[in-house]
């Protein structure tokens, strides 16, 4: 199975860190860390991931704008937007995939990621970070 290819956007390194320790799935891979907007649209467009993950407040641009070119660009491409705040509304109508609060992303991102490719995932593809997580099915 062909991994899930990951663009991250965040203008600080400590939040790519975390996203990587968080995704230790063997059907997830990082393929960019990148520190702005302009950055991830060069990225993006040259590494063609499957998900963006991108933080709503960036230096050179906000992630709702970003979100737009990218899915002018790439109407299939899969893009998580996050921020400190609750900006669900303004992320959707942007056309954002989902919107995650910083304060649950880290928790929830492989089970979010799960739900935009159900059909590329098994139950084992899946590791959690820290903890092994039962579901009842």
């Amino acid at each position: 199975m062909e991994s899930i290819r990951i663009l991250t956007v965040d203008d600080f390194p400590e939040t790519h860190e975390l996203l990587e320790a968080h995704l230790c799935a063997e059907a997830v891979r990082i393929v960019a860390r990148c520190p702005s907007a302009g950055r991830a649209l060069i990225r993006a467009d040259a590494l063609r991931p499957d998900v963006v993950i991108a933080d709503v407040w960036l230096p050179d641009m906000s992630g709702f704008k970003l979100v737009e070119v990218l899915k002018r660009q790439n109407p299939k491409l899969k893009i998580i937007l996050t921020s400190g705040g609750e900006y669900r509304d303004e992320a959707i109508l942007a056309g954002a995939d989902t919107f995650k609060p910083k304060e649950h992303l880290f928790k929830e991102l492989i089970w979010t990621i799960r739900g935009l490719f159900p059909h590329r995932f098994k139950p084992a593809n899946v590791v959690l970070s820290g903890a092994v997580e039962a579901r009842n099915v």
